[in-house]
């Protein structure tokens, strides 16, 4: 399986709209993603209906007693369109 990095989707989206310059494409994508990676970072989920919906968890890390580190992980829950795709219940 291949990762969609962003200029990839960016492109795809690009080539399916071609009432909008690649340019606006880009453009709004990088608005979408900022605004997505600002919410994570405010401690706020991610909710996108039949996507999927996404947050941080914070523990402190492995090996510290210290909780002066902490190790972050996005989780996240597959939505039914992609549950559909994918052939999970």
């Amino acid at each position: 399986c291949m990762p969609l990095t962003k200029s990839d989707l960016i492109e795809r989206i690009a080539a399916r709209q071609d009432q909008l310059p690649p340019r606006d494409v880009e453009m709004a994508v990088k608005m979408i993603m900022e605004e997505m990676a600002r919410a994570l970072i405010n401690n706020r989920r991610i909710e996108i209906r039949g996507f999927g919906s996404f947050c941080l968890h914070y523990r402190a890390a492995f090996g510290t007693q210290s909780q002066d580190w902490w190790h972050c992980r996005t989780t996240g829950k597959m939505g039914s369109v992609l549950q559909t795709r994918q052939g999970t219940p």
